[in-house]
């Protein structure tokens, strides 16, 4: 667990290379069989996906990943989301 006293806030850029990386991610992996939804919660990224109009799978990425893991991994765990659609 973080010790909050050392959590340092997102910075602009952070949070602006995080959230692209999402989003293209949610497009390149969402088709009219399997939604894939990316909304601003409280406490990070919900990623949402949907086979048909049934919700099938949710994850979090918390803020803090946006800060620690490359876009890469965060488009490769929206992947993996989808494959298991």
């Amino acid at each position: 667990m973080d010790d909050l006293g050392s959590y340092r806030a997102l910075t602009a850029d952070e949070i602006v290379l995080g959230l692209s990386a999402i989003g293209q991610a949610v497009v390149r992996h969402a088709t009219p069989q399997k939604g894939i939804r990316a909304t601003l919660a409280p406490d990070g990224v919900r990623i949402e996906g949907y086979r048909g109009i049934h919700k099938a799978q949710t994850m979090l990425i918390p803020f803090r990943d946006l800060k620690r893991k490359p876009a890469h991994l965060l488009a490769q765990e929206i992947a993996t989301l989808a494959a298991r659609l």
